[in-house]
C-alpha cells in the first residue's frame, strides 16, 4: 500500500465533494487504503459517481482518461 501524500488526497478530495459533498472525505480515506496507486483511487472512487458523465468529469480532472 502506498503512503499517500496528504497534499495529493486532499485534492482529491475536493474534486470529488463537487459531486457528493462531504461524503468525500470518508470516501477518500476508505479508498485510499485499498488503492495501489493514485490513478487505481481515483477509478475506485468515480464508481461512487452516478452518471457516466460525472464520473468521465472526474477522471478528466484528476489527469486520467475516462
Amino acid at each position: 500500500m502506498p503512503t499517500w501524500e496528504p497534499a495529493l488526497l486532499e485534492t482529491i478530495q475536493q474534486r470529488l465533494a463537487h459531486y457528493l459533498g462531504p461524503l468525500a472525505k470518508i470516501l477518500v480515506q476508505r479508498a485510499a487504503r485499498q488503492a495501489t496507486s493514485a490513478d487505481d483511487l481515483c477509478r475506485l472512487l468515480a464508481e461512487h459517481l452516478v452518471t457516466a458523465q460525472d464520473k468521465a468529469h472526474f477522471l478528466r480532472d484528476n489527469g486520467m482518461s475516462a
